[in-house]
């Protein structure tokens, strides 16, 4: 009886290698994909066999992938995808009878700073105790410092915490929108997620950091497909034509200030538009017709197709007057495409052009209250 309890172990211990070999050579199968799939700075060879690593160090998720091949196979391909390394930056995890890639605090910031566009990421995790005031204006940093003495106060000198805040610093100094959310938002967020285990551990304020750093994705440029788009489009040999014709300079008498599709760039007839401050990224270079082409189709799924009220968004999304599309600069361009990207993911189920026609306004509203100089009181305005 033992020996044949022996052989049963023995038997099932090789039927398990046999599947879980059958799993590894799926993945290496798949080689020519993931070469398709990963952007340049990824070596594919290695990801995969870093991908094939971590079924090796979890026997549980191992366990999983055994059972659903395909739901790892989709999570390797997400992280690939977005250029990331498993186990670092990109976690595989299961729930069930299903592997779940989550994309870690790490792995949030790596995206972000990848582009170069950005200089560095605040984030911090604000408790009741600490010195807290909110910025006057969506672009305006909080003022913060922990409570406690010492120069590293404990958790428990700051109270309990109440919230956090994210933003980030451009390359050119300028600051994104920041980010503020609550406790109640937070824990919306760790009741949505597949796994609470580290939600509720030690390692906490990661989980809190990461949904800032998330959420800041919105604001920033970070998405691997905005770059990939990028050098596409950037070296199209044929640019397409844009389909957008400049609208005429308008009079200040029929300016409207209220409503974003009601408002034109303020230059008086006969006045030279001011040009655009050469931008570092671009060396002053103005946008391709191909990255007009982008923003354009981007603009039309949000409903914005008159002429007017595309460069009057254009405008409000550069942060100066626009009179034609191709005054903008390259730098520009990516800018606005990025806004326009996040913007999209931003609104979710929600009606695109019922979002869009809010969105901008209170990004018109926000440059209005930093630069009201920018916005010259028109002359019999209507009411």
């Amino acid at each position: 009886m033992a020996r044949e309890n022996v052989r049963g172990a023995v038997a099932q211990r090789d039927e398990d290698n046999g599947a879980l070999e059958a799993v590894r050579e799926k993945v290496r199968d798949a080689r020519g994909w993931f070469r398709t799939v990963v952007p340049a700075h990824v070596n594919a060879d290695q990801f995969i066999a870093i991908g094939i690593g971590a079924l090796n160090k979890d026997p549980d998720l191992a366990a999983v992938a055994v059972r659903n091949p395909q739901s790892f196979m989709a999570a390797l391909s997400e992280c690939a995808r977005l250029g990331l390394t498993p186990g670092d930056g990109y976690a595989l995890t299961f729930r069930g009878s299903e592997i779940v890639g989550i994309v870690e605090y790490t792995g949030e910031l790596e995206l972000i700073y990848r582009t170069g566009q950005v200089r560095t990421v605040i984030a911090e995790v604000v408790f009741t105790q600490d010195n807290f005031a909110r910025g006057l204006h969506p672009h305006d940093p909080p003022t913060f410092a922990p409570a406690g003495d010492g120069r590293f106060p404990g958790d428990k000198a700051r109270g309990e915490p109440e919230g956090g805040f994210a933003y980030a610093v451009f390359s050119d100094g300028g600051i994104s929108r920041v980010v503020y959310m609550a406790r109640d938002e937070v824990m919306l967020h760790r009741d949505a997620a597949a796994t609470k285990r580290i939600w509720d551990g030690p390692f906490w304020k990661s989980m809190w950091l990461k949904t800032l750093v998330h959420e800041l994705k919105k604001w920033v440029p970070s998405s691997p497909e905005y770059m990939r788009e990028l050098m596409r489009v950037m070296a199209a040999p044929e640019p397409p034509q844009v389909d957008w014709t400049p609208a005429p300079a308008l009079s200040q008498s029929q300016v409207r200030r209220h409503a974003i599709g009601d408002f034109s760039p303020v230059t008086p007839p006969g006045e030279a538009q001011v040009p655009a401050e050469p931008s570092p990224a671009d060396g002053g270079g103005k946008a391709n017709p191909a990255a007009l082409s982008v923003i354009g189709k981007m603009l039309g799924e949000f409903g914005c197709t008159a002429s007017n009220d595309r460069l009057a968004a254009v405008s409000v999304l550069a942060r100066r007057w626009v009179t034609k599309a191709g005054d903008l600069t390259a730098g520009e361009a990516e800018k606005i495409r990025v806004d326009l990207e996040g913007m999209r993911r931003a609104a979710g189920d929600d009606d695109l052009a019922e979002y869009w026609a809010g969105a901008i306004a209170n990004l018109r509203e926000a440059w209005h209250a930093e630069r009201p100089q920018d916005f010259p009181a028109p002359e019999d305005e209507p009411q």
